[in-house]
This record gives structure tokens, C-alpha cells and sequence, in this order.
């Protein structure tokens, strides 16, 4: 019994099947990992900055309802009394809203 190796395809019929490729490089390989990392740091930074931003637009709110109740609580005061009265009232409302004259 002889065995034969072939080193060269002896027709065109008898090619080889070209190996077939991925459709990924090699050199590729991985990225999808790292793209994923980075989308969700982005995600992450992103849905932190807006509870920041939204953090800071409820204070901002809160303290210009406080300014907003102490002007009218001192205003209604100046028409028939002093300015002393009115400063005491205006005082008093912002701090019963959270906000102290320091």
C-alpha cells in the first residue's frame, strides 16, 4: 500500500477550498468589549451629571420660593408699619422655610 501526497492540486476541480474567513480581523478582536466599557462609562457619567443638574435646580427652586415668601411676608407689612417689622417678618419666613441669616 502507497500513500500518496499530493502537493499540487492536479485539475482545477480538485482545488482547494479557500479557508474561510471571519469577518472579524484578528487585530480586531476585542473591540466590541471595549466599546461596550465605554458606552456604559458614558451612560453612567451622563445619568450622573443629570441627577446633578436636576439636584441643583430643585435647591435653586426651593431658595427662590423662600425669597419669593419672605419679600411678600415683609411687604405686606410696610404699607401701615416700620421697616423693622417688615425686616423681622420677611427674616422669619425664610427661616421657617430653611433659609437662616447668617
Amino acid at each position: 500500500m502507497h500513500l500518496r501526497l499530493r502537493l499540487r492540486p492536479r485539475c482545477a476541480r480538485e482545488r482547494p477550498r479557500p479557508r474561510q474567513r471571519s469577518s472579524v480581523c484578528p487585530a480586531e478582536r476585542g473591540q466590541a468589549l471595549l466599546i461596550a466599557a465605554g458606552a456604559i462609562v458614558i451612560l453612567v457619567g451622563t445619568a450622573g451629571l443629570a441627577i446633578d443638574v436636576g439636584i441643583a435646580r430643585t435647591q435653586l427652586r426651593s431658595a427662590q420660593n423662600a425669597a419669593d415668601a419672605a419679600a411678600v411676608s415683609g411687604a405686606d407689612d410696610l404699607p401701615g408699619g416700620s421697616p423693622a417689622t417688615a425686616i423681622t417678618d420677611a427674616t422669619c419666613a425664610a427661616a421657617f422655610n430653611g433659609y437662616v441669616d447668617r
